[in-house]
């Protein structure tokens, strides 16, 4: 009997977390829809500022961040004229210009930045659910 009920509440458990996990998918989508950026860190180039909302949460929205945009121009001016996110890297780190955790620049680091679509002015929110990637028609714009 004892072995029934804690399989029981197991199965509540694990109901009650999916609920969870749906109503959060729906609270965030809905700030990206009000034209707030829905939680975790803001794309390199930009930063998180806080603003009131009237339900009283604390929101925030996406702006420029005035100390990385150099930068962000200055990865991209690399990368058109060296062809390639290797010698980005090696060039930044010679520069002594690091990421903004303050790790070395990589390939992989360069290419993130050169891939994220909110520097030419639009965050796209959703690309990703369970990391597994979503079809365009998914994403919701934060501009």
């Amino acid at each position: 009997m004892g072995k029934l009920m804690e399989g029981l509440f197991e199965c509540i458990d694990q109901y009650e977390s999916e609920l969870n996990g749906v109503r959060t998918s729906a609270a965030m989508a809905e700030a990206v829809r009000q034209g707030f950026f829905p939680g975790g860190r803001a794309p390199i180039g930009y930063r998180l500022e806080r603003v009131r909302s009237r339900t009283g949460v604390p929101r925030h929205i996406m702006v420029p961040d005035e100390a990385y945009i150099p930068l962000v121009r200055e990865v991209f001016r690399l990368y058109i004229a060296r062809s390639g996110a290797k010698a980005v890297a090696r060039e930044l780190n010679q520069r002594r210009l690091f990421y903004r955790t303050g790790v070395p620049w990589t390939k992989d680091l360069v290419l993130s930045v050169i891939s994220e679509r909110a520097v030419i002015g639009t965050y796209w929110w959703g690309r990703r659910h369970a990391n597994r990637p979503r079809p365009p028609e998914q994403w919701q714009s934060l501009p």
